[in-house]
């Protein structure tokens, strides 16, 4: 009797768990409304594994990434960087590093680095979270590296000295001399690491072709360096050859310190101004105190205390007043400006040739996405790719609801793809051969949300589809390498007094900034969802009958489609569908039809999914999103599915 009831319960037990994944699997009951078709045969490009990346900015310890104590990240950022799958980390943030960061004052013991520029108009950040912190975070997680150089308020040589700190092996017998890169090899293995970091791309600055950022080209241009081909834009003439242009009666700053007070005389000794965008051209600088010129001197101890003098530095922009007893101290209150002429500046075709020189293994991004510096280059001069950052591309407007804004967001892939996909063919053109377009900011800048949103938006479940079905349409057009913004921030604890309109709740990961605790957001969960098939072959998929999301009267078009798909092969056959249903309130049931091809009767699913499309995951509330695993039953050939609203699914078949 007892052996009977055990079987009975066995039964029982078989019953429960098989019926579900029978029932909630691929529907054979409800008629199919689409049709997903993989030609296995139909093979296209490998899945670059680096099309998974994101950025991490250095300040604020990693905006929150990083042990402050230490300057390493946190043991559970990593895990999760490596859970999520991220391949690529492109390192400085952005702007921040291009115009302001001094990479030689974020390198050495922690407790000797000197305050660092963070941002324009901004206040100095500590420099915890330095190159060899992020050398360390991709040697634990084995993601690559993007490099940043700051082009603005730095010069060729302190890049190449850079890259050679960075990814130049060590030597038995190093140079004393800093232009050999065996000197700084040496520094950095003195500075606790010998081997070099996998730092495979670096970019020549950062968003140059925007007006809103800084650049020592928004003076009047003087002179454009010496170059062979065609030139009709000037400041894309001045980008890709260098030159010099002339500020006249511009404000000073502080070292470290930017800030519009940065240029006021605190009435003490000896202080330090600088020229924003050095070098200062020898004899070429009038500085002014309240508007009345002083005069230049070389030497402040053979000045009378009544001499209105100053020293300068040219190759830094350093303005030295006196102490009161050598030259006149600037009263307190007083603005210090200064007119000047700016350079001679190195420009991409000189760091090109001189990053080169270092390591000829790295590639050499532009950052220039302009026609004027594709016609300036033409197929003369060399570059590696182009960084772009598609940031607003095809994103719906500020005005409207939260519904409509919201399924108006998935027009946006389809748009970069037209634009990414006329971008490249421009480059490839001038340039006569293949340059890859590269996405190095792709997703949502922080301000553009709908009317009636709130700062948290793009948190939603919304972002990680649209992360998604971003990321196929970039695949599907050859990138190479792309990078989410960003990667971690601090959303529930903003720094407003640092930065006002830092993109803070946009990131993949989110903590508060202050202890070992992360939340993967949905768009980090998409990542996760996606990066499965780096490596892999993409394969020939086609949606018939893609049920379509009716958009409000004025949109760019009158729908989109609900699904978006993609679907690769591993070395061994195995093969992944992948699709993401945008549809904010719709189920979609499709029969999944297969070319030739034939597989096992069990499938892994994985499903990203929350309670409706506006579901976000929290510090509080982390599993408001999710990714559900399950081993489906779906027989050898073609089958049905049904696709939940608002979900990522990708099925594994062996």
């Amino acid at each position: 009797m007892k052996k009977i009831k055990v079987k009975a319960l066995l039964l029982a037990l078989i019953f429960i768990v098989i019926i579900p994944l029978q029932t909630t699997s691929y529907a054979n009951e409800q008629q199919p409304s689409s049709q997903i078709t993989i030609n296995v045969s139909e093979e296209g490009k490998v899945i670059n594994p680096e099309l998974f990346g994101a950025i991490i900015n250095w300040t604020k310890n990693g905006e929150g990434a990083a042990n402050p104590k230490t300057g390493k990240a946190y043991h559970s950022f990593t895990k999760m960087v490596r859970q999520l799958g991220i391949t690529s980390i492109r390192y400085g943030g952005g702007t921040i590093s291009a115009t302001c960061f001094d990479w030689k004052r974020a390198i050495g013991p922690m407790d000797q680095r000197p305050m660092n520029r963070a941002r324009d108009g901004g206040p100095g950040q500590p420099s915890t979270f330095g190159p060899d912190e992020i050398g360390d975070l991709l040697d634990k997680t084995g993601a690559k590296g993007v490099m940043i150089l700051n082009i603005n308020r730095d010069d060729v040589q302190s890049a190449s000295q850079y890259l050679a700190y960075m990814t130049t092996p060590i030597s038995e017998h190093p140079s004393s001399d800093p232009n050999d890169p065996s000197y700084w090899a040496a520094l950095r293995a003195k500075n606790g690491h010998p081997k070099p970091y996998d730092f495979n791309w670096w970019d020549v600055g950062n968003e140059d072709d925007l007006t809103v950022a800084t650049h020592w080209r928004d003076g009047k241009p003087i002179e454009i360096g010496e170059h062979t081909t065609n030139a009709t834009n000037i400041k894309s003439a001045l980008y890709a050859f260098g030159g010099t242009t002339l500020f006249e009666n511009q404000d000073t700053i502080g070292y470290a310190d930017l800030t519009p007070d940065s240029s006021i005389s605190k009435g003490t000794a000896n202080q330090d101004f600088y020229a924003s965008y050095p070098p200062v051209a020898p004899e070429s600088q009038t500085v002014y105190v309240n508007g009345v010129e002083w005069k230049q001197t070389y030497n402040l101890k053979t000045a009378l205390p009544i001499n209105e003098v100053y020293t300068i530095e040219n190759k830094s922009g350093k303005i030295t007043f006196g102490d009161g007893i050598h030259g006149k101290i600037p009263a307190k209150g007083s603005k210090i400006t200064i007119t000047y002429k700016s350079g001679p500046h190195g420009g991409f075709v000189d760091y090109y040739k001189a990053l080169k020189a270092v390591n000829p293994n790295i590639k050499v991004a532009a950052q220039d996405g302009e026609t004027g510096f594709f016609e300036a280059m033409g197929s003369t001069y060399q570059y590696d790719g182009v960084a772009y950052h598609p940031l607003t591309d095809g994103f719906p407007k500020n005005n409207l609801p939260v519904d409509e804004f919201t399924k108006q967001l998935f027009l946006a892939p389809e748009f970069q793809k037209t634009k990414l996909n006329n971008m490249q063919n421009e480059i490839d053109g001038y340039a006569g051969k293949h340059v890859p377009l590269i996405p190095s900011a792709y997703g949502h800048g922080q301000g553009n949300i709908p009317k009636d949103g709130d700062k948290a938006f793009h948190l939603n479940l919304s972002e990680g589809l649209l992360n998604a079905s971003e990321l196929i349409q970039y695949q599907n057009i050859g990138i190479p390498l792309a990078h989410r913004f960003l990667l971690n921030d601090t959303p529930f604890n903003p720094d407003e007094t640092d930065a006002p309109t830092a993109r803070r709740f946009n990131a993949a990961i989110i903590s508060n900034g202050k202890d070992d605790n992360f939340v993967a957001t949905p768009a980090g969960l998409s990542i996760e969802m996606m990066s499965k098939l780096g490596g892999m072959t993409q394969i020939s998929t086609k949606i018939k009958n893609n049920p379509q999301i009716e958009l409000a009267k004025g949109a760019s078009s009158p729908n989109v489609g609900a699904l978006s798909t993609i679907a690769a092969k591993d070395n061994h056959g195995n093969v992944n569908l992948l699709v993401v249903n945008q549809s904010p309130d719709s189920d979609v049931t499709t029969n999944v039809v297969f070319d030739k091809y034939t597989h096992a009767k069990k499938a892994k699913v994985l499903t990203m999914n929350g309670s409706s499309i506006y579901s976000m995951n929290t510090l509080d509330q982390p599993n408001n999103v999710t990714i559900n695993r399950s081993n489906v039953f779906v027989g050898k050939g073609d089958f049905n599915y049904t696709f939940p609203a608002h979900s990522i699914t990708r099925i594994e078949l062996e």
